[in-house]
Protein backbone atom coordinates (compact mmCIF):
# COMPACT_ATOMS: atom_id res chain seq x y z
CA UNK A 1 0.00 0.00 0.00
CA UNK A 2 1.30 3.47 -0.75
CA UNK A 3 0.38 6.88 0.60
CA UNK A 4 1.35 9.68 -1.70
CA UNK A 5 3.04 12.99 -1.09
CA UNK A 6 2.75 15.51 -3.92
CA UNK A 7 5.15 18.40 -4.25
CA UNK A 8 6.00 21.03 -6.84
CA UNK A 9 9.56 21.05 -8.12
CA UNK A 10 11.48 24.17 -9.05
CA UNK A 11 13.92 22.58 -11.49
CA UNK A 12 13.69 23.84 -15.06
CA UNK A 13 13.21 20.37 -16.53
CA UNK A 14 10.10 19.96 -14.35
CA UNK A 15 8.12 22.62 -16.19
CA UNK A 16 5.58 22.09 -18.93
CA UNK A 17 5.62 23.85 -22.34
CA UNK A 18 3.70 26.79 -20.83
CA UNK A 19 6.39 27.23 -18.17
CA UNK A 20 4.22 25.97 -15.32
CA UNK A 21 5.69 23.69 -12.69
CA UNK A 22 4.85 20.04 -13.05
CA UNK A 23 3.86 18.12 -9.92
CA UNK A 24 6.14 15.50 -8.43
CA UNK A 25 5.22 12.52 -6.29
CA UNK A 26 6.93 10.82 -3.35
CA UNK A 27 5.47 7.62 -1.91
CA UNK A 28 5.71 5.82 1.41
CA UNK A 29 5.24 2.06 1.15
CA UNK A 30 3.27 0.20 3.84
CA UNK A 31 3.31 -3.58 3.70
CA UNK A 32 -0.15 -5.14 3.58
CA UNK A 33 1.35 -8.24 5.21
CA UNK A 34 2.26 -6.29 8.32
CA UNK A 35 -0.50 -3.71 8.69
CA UNK A 36 -4.23 -4.43 8.78
CA UNK A 37 -6.48 -3.33 5.94
CA UNK A 38 -6.68 0.45 6.10
CA UNK A 39 -9.79 2.40 5.24
CA UNK A 40 -9.38 4.99 2.53
CA UNK A 41 -11.58 7.59 0.86
CA UNK A 42 -11.54 6.99 -2.89
CA UNK A 43 -11.82 9.86 -5.34
CA UNK A 44 -10.54 10.85 -8.77
CA UNK A 45 -7.11 12.42 -8.44
CA UNK A 46 -5.95 14.94 -11.08
CA UNK A 47 -4.82 13.44 -14.37
CA UNK A 48 -1.20 14.61 -13.91
CA UNK A 49 -1.04 12.87 -10.53
CA UNK A 50 -2.66 9.72 -11.90
CA UNK A 51 0.02 9.56 -14.60
CA UNK A 52 2.75 9.94 -11.98
CA UNK A 53 1.21 7.11 -9.98
CA UNK A 54 1.17 4.84 -13.03
CA UNK A 55 4.84 5.60 -13.73
CA UNK A 56 5.72 4.92 -10.10
CA UNK A 57 3.80 1.62 -10.19
CA UNK A 58 5.67 0.49 -13.31
CA UNK A 59 9.03 1.23 -11.70
CA UNK A 60 8.08 -0.36 -8.38
CA UNK A 61 6.64 -3.51 -9.90
CA UNK A 62 9.69 -3.92 -12.15
CA UNK A 63 11.79 -4.15 -8.98
CA UNK A 64 9.22 -6.06 -6.91
CA UNK A 65 7.54 -8.31 -9.46
CA UNK A 66 5.48 -10.11 -6.82
CA UNK A 67 4.13 -6.90 -5.28
CA UNK A 68 1.34 -4.56 -6.34
CA UNK A 69 0.65 -1.03 -5.16
CA UNK A 70 -2.72 0.18 -3.91
CA UNK A 71 -2.84 3.97 -3.49
CA UNK A 72 -4.33 5.37 -0.29
CA UNK A 73 -5.18 8.83 -1.53
CA UNK A 74 -6.73 10.21 1.63
CA UNK A 75 -3.61 9.46 3.69
CA UNK A 76 -1.33 11.60 1.55
CA UNK A 77 -0.11 15.16 1.82
CA UNK A 78 0.50 17.79 -0.84
CA UNK A 79 2.48 21.00 -1.05
CA UNK A 80 0.29 23.34 -3.08
CA UNK A 81 1.54 26.61 -4.60
CA UNK A 82 -1.22 28.89 -5.91
CA UNK A 83 -0.16 31.72 -8.20
CA UNK A 84 -3.02 34.21 -7.93
CA UNK A 85 -3.23 37.65 -9.54
CA UNK A 86 -1.99 39.62 -6.52
CA UNK A 87 -0.37 37.00 -4.31
CA UNK A 88 1.22 33.55 -4.13
CA UNK A 89 0.02 31.07 -1.53
CA UNK A 90 1.91 27.94 -0.44
CA UNK A 91 0.13 25.45 1.80
CA UNK A 92 0.79 21.93 3.14
CA UNK A 93 -2.57 20.21 2.76
CA UNK A 94 -4.32 16.86 2.60
CA UNK A 95 -4.58 15.37 -0.86
CA UNK A 96 -8.37 15.79 -1.03
CA UNK A 97 -7.90 19.52 -0.33
CA UNK A 98 -5.32 19.71 -3.13
CA UNK A 99 -7.59 17.78 -5.51
CA UNK A 100 -10.51 20.15 -4.93
CA UNK A 101 -8.51 23.35 -5.50
CA UNK A 102 -6.86 21.77 -8.56
CA UNK A 103 -10.30 21.55 -10.16
CA UNK A 104 -10.60 25.36 -10.03
CA UNK A 105 -7.86 25.83 -12.61
CA UNK A 106 -8.63 27.83 -15.73
CA UNK A 107 -10.94 26.12 -18.19
CA UNK A 108 -9.57 25.14 -21.57
CA UNK A 109 -11.27 28.19 -23.09
CA UNK A 110 -9.11 30.41 -20.90
CA UNK A 111 -11.93 31.59 -18.64
CA UNK A 112 -10.22 32.47 -15.36
CA UNK A 113 -13.48 32.83 -13.40
CA UNK A 114 -14.13 29.12 -12.93
CA UNK A 115 -17.21 28.38 -10.82
CA UNK A 116 -17.84 25.06 -9.16
CA UNK A 117 -20.82 23.91 -7.13
CA UNK A 118 -20.62 21.32 -4.39
CA UNK A 119 -22.72 18.90 -6.44
CA UNK A 120 -20.52 19.47 -9.51
CA UNK A 121 -17.32 18.77 -7.55
CA UNK A 122 -18.81 15.61 -6.05
CA UNK A 123 -19.64 14.41 -9.56
CA UNK A 124 -16.41 15.52 -11.30
CA UNK A 125 -14.08 14.22 -8.60
CA UNK A 126 -16.19 11.22 -7.53
CA UNK A 127 -15.52 12.42 -4.00
CA UNK A 128 -17.64 12.10 -0.88
CA UNK A 129 -19.61 15.29 -0.22
CA UNK A 130 -18.20 15.59 3.31
CA UNK A 131 -14.65 15.74 1.91
CA UNK A 132 -15.65 18.26 -0.76
CA UNK A 133 -17.27 20.54 1.80
CA UNK A 134 -14.30 20.18 4.15
CA UNK A 135 -11.90 21.22 1.37
CA UNK A 136 -14.08 24.14 0.29
CA UNK A 137 -14.28 25.37 3.87
CA UNK A 138 -10.50 25.11 4.19
CA UNK A 139 -9.82 27.17 1.05
CA UNK A 140 -12.54 29.68 1.89
CA UNK A 141 -10.95 30.21 5.30
CA UNK A 142 -7.61 30.75 3.53
CA UNK A 143 -9.35 33.47 1.44
CA UNK A 144 -8.57 31.57 -1.76
CA UNK A 145 -12.17 30.66 -2.60
CA UNK A 146 -15.35 32.66 -2.08
CA UNK A 147 -18.94 31.45 -2.02
CA UNK A 148 -20.72 33.56 -4.66
CA UNK A 149 -24.08 31.90 -4.06
CA UNK A 150 -25.25 29.00 -1.94
CA UNK A 151 -22.92 26.03 -2.52
CA UNK A 152 -21.25 27.70 -5.52
CA UNK A 153 -17.60 28.81 -5.27
CA UNK A 154 -15.02 30.65 -7.34
CA UNK A 155 -11.39 31.70 -6.91
CA UNK A 156 -10.69 35.02 -5.20
CA UNK A 157 -7.92 36.18 -7.53
CA UNK A 158 -7.47 39.65 -6.01
CA UNK A 159 -8.09 40.89 -2.50
CA UNK A 160 -9.72 44.18 -1.61
CA UNK A 161 -8.51 46.16 1.40
CA UNK A 162 -10.87 44.38 3.78
CA UNK A 163 -9.92 40.93 2.48
CA UNK A 164 -6.21 41.75 2.73
CA UNK A 165 -6.57 42.93 6.33
CA UNK A 166 -8.46 39.73 7.14
CA UNK A 167 -5.78 37.65 5.41
CA UNK A 168 -2.99 39.36 7.37
CA UNK A 169 -4.86 38.92 10.65
CA UNK A 170 -5.50 35.29 9.86
CA UNK A 171 -1.82 34.67 9.08
CA UNK A 172 -0.78 36.30 12.36
CA UNK A 173 -3.32 34.28 14.33
CA UNK A 174 -2.23 31.05 12.63
CA UNK A 175 1.42 31.73 13.49
CA UNK A 176 0.55 32.45 17.12
CA UNK A 177 -1.61 29.33 17.39
CA UNK A 178 1.14 27.16 15.95
CA UNK A 179 3.67 28.55 18.40
CA UNK A 180 1.40 27.91 21.37
CA UNK A 181 -0.40 24.72 20.50
CA UNK A 182 1.59 22.94 17.78
CA UNK A 183 -0.36 21.09 15.11
CA UNK A 184 -4.06 21.95 15.03
CA UNK A 185 -5.07 18.41 14.10
CA UNK A 186 -4.76 17.28 17.70
CA UNK A 187 -7.40 19.78 18.85
CA UNK A 188 -9.77 18.69 16.09
CA UNK A 189 -9.64 14.97 16.78
CA UNK A 190 -12.70 14.92 19.03
CA UNK A 191 -14.99 16.92 16.72
CA UNK A 192 -14.15 16.66 13.03
CA UNK A 193 -15.77 13.83 11.07
CA UNK A 194 -12.68 13.27 8.97
CA UNK A 195 -10.54 13.19 12.11
CA UNK A 196 -12.71 10.33 13.37
CA UNK A 197 -11.37 8.36 10.43
CA UNK A 198 -7.86 9.23 11.56
CA UNK A 199 -8.61 8.03 15.08
CA UNK A 200 -9.62 4.69 13.59
CA UNK A 201 -6.43 4.68 11.49
CA UNK A 202 -4.28 5.27 14.60
CA UNK A 203 -6.03 2.42 16.37
CA UNK A 204 -5.46 0.08 13.43
CA UNK A 205 -1.75 0.92 13.44
CA UNK A 206 -1.52 0.37 17.20
CA UNK A 207 -3.25 -3.01 16.86
CA UNK A 208 -0.79 -3.94 14.10
CA UNK A 209 2.16 -3.04 16.34
CA UNK A 210 0.89 -5.09 19.26
CA UNK A 211 0.03 -8.09 17.07
CA UNK A 212 3.05 -8.19 14.79
CA UNK A 213 5.91 -6.21 16.30
CA UNK A 214 5.70 -6.66 20.06
CA UNK A 215 3.00 -8.06 22.28
CA UNK A 216 3.39 -5.17 24.72
CA UNK A 217 4.85 -1.69 24.39
CA UNK A 218 5.28 1.40 26.58
CA UNK A 219 3.60 4.68 25.71
CA UNK A 220 6.74 6.40 24.42
CA UNK A 221 7.56 3.55 22.03
CA UNK A 222 4.03 3.54 20.59
CA UNK A 223 4.21 7.30 20.04
CA UNK A 224 7.65 7.08 18.41
CA UNK A 225 6.55 4.36 15.98
CA UNK A 226 3.39 6.23 15.02
CA UNK A 227 5.45 9.36 14.25
CA UNK A 228 7.81 7.33 12.04
CA UNK A 229 5.27 5.20 10.20
CA UNK A 230 2.11 7.25 9.68
CA UNK A 231 2.21 8.72 6.17
CA UNK A 232 1.10 12.22 7.21
CA UNK A 233 2.62 12.24 10.69
CA UNK A 234 1.18 11.77 14.15
CA UNK A 235 -0.05 15.01 15.80
CA UNK A 236 -0.66 13.85 19.38
CA UNK A 237 1.66 14.54 22.30
CA UNK A 238 2.46 11.72 24.73
CA UNK A 239 -0.16 13.09 27.12
CA UNK A 240 -2.81 13.11 24.38
CA UNK A 241 -1.77 9.64 23.23
CA UNK A 242 -2.10 8.40 26.81
CA UNK A 243 -5.65 9.78 26.94
CA UNK A 244 -6.39 8.22 23.54
CA UNK A 245 -5.13 4.80 24.65
CA UNK A 246 -7.03 5.18 27.91
CA UNK A 247 -10.32 5.10 26.03
CA UNK A 248 -9.46 1.63 24.70
CA UNK A 249 -8.36 0.49 28.14
CA UNK A 250 -11.72 1.58 29.56
CA UNK A 251 -13.52 -0.19 26.70
CA UNK A 252 -11.64 -3.41 27.43
CA UNK A 253 -9.71 -3.55 24.15
CA UNK A 254 -6.34 -2.80 25.78
CA UNK A 255 -4.68 -3.79 29.04
CA UNK A 256 -2.25 -1.45 30.80
CA UNK A 257 0.11 -3.11 33.28
CA UNK A 258 3.67 -2.46 34.49
CA UNK A 259 3.91 0.65 32.30
CA UNK A 260 3.09 -1.20 29.06
CA UNK A 261 0.05 -1.63 26.83
CA UNK A 262 -1.05 -4.92 25.32
CA UNK A 263 -4.12 -6.17 23.51
CA UNK A 264 -6.69 -7.92 25.69
CA UNK A 265 -6.93 -11.56 24.65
Amino acid sequence: MAAQQIRSNSEHEDTDPEGLLRPSLHAKILSRLFWPQLHDENYRVPKDISQLQKSYEIGFESLKSSRKLTWLHALGQATVELDLTDRTIVEEVHTWQATVIWDFQDDEEGDASVRRSVAELVHRLEMDEALVRSALKFWTNKIVLQEVEKDVFTVLETLNQEDRARSNAQAAASTAATAEDGIDDAALLANDEISKEKRQLYWQFIQGMLKNNSSQMPLQQIGMMLKMLLPDGFPLSNEELQEFLGTFVSEGALVFAAGKYKLKR
